[in-house]
């Protein structure tokens, strides 16, 4: 399904990070800061509106973007769940659109509170991760279906909708 593709994307993303990674590592180790620089460049979305203005593609590329195992490991396990739940009630158009249009408002949604509240105004920083889509494909189905009920952890049966609201909350 979309799900699984959408992961397969997200998955050669990662590796190819990774992989040019520990080329400059081996080939150039004065270099890997460079790189490090240069895939930030190409992948992360930045905080700061005028190194985002000159880098807007960063808006896109982001949602496919990680550069840890455990932060990549969880988007991906939280994606298949919600994907393959949003897959049983809509169709796989609805899904990649959604998946890229959350993606995108979460990008924008962070980079103007970094322009709005002065606590975030301190800290340079970029955005990186599905964790903007995977939210926008639970929330969508929460809404759909609020009553659905999921057991927390196999033990503990909670509504969809207030499982949802957990996750933005945090």
């Amino acid at each position: 399904g979309v799900t699984v593709r959408l992961i397969a994307v997200n998955a050669i993303v990662y590796l190819a990070i990774q992989l040019i990674t520990v080329l400059a590592r081996l080939l150039s180790p004065e270099s890997t800061s460079d790189v490090h620089e240069w895939l930030h460049l190409l992948f992360a979305l930045p905080t700061d509106l005028s190194s985002f203005i000159r880098s807007p593609w960063t808006l896109f590329t982001s949602i496919f973007s990680h550069f840890s195992f455990l932060h990549f490991l969880m988007n991906m396990l939280f994606l298949y769940f919600t994907g393959k739940l949003f897959e049983s009630f809509f169709n796989r158009k609805r899904l990649v659109a959604t998946y890229l249009i959350g993606g995108i408002v979460g990008g924008i949604v962070e980079l103007l509170a970094h322009q709005i509240f002065p606590a975030l105004q301190m800290e340079t920083s970029v955005i990186v991760g599905a964790s903007g889509s995977v939210m926008a494909l639970f929330v969508a189905v929460a809404i759909y279906r609020p009553n659905l009920q999921v057991n927390l952890f196999g033990l503990f049966p909670i509504r969809l909708i207030f499982l949802a609201l957990l996750f933005v909350m945090i």
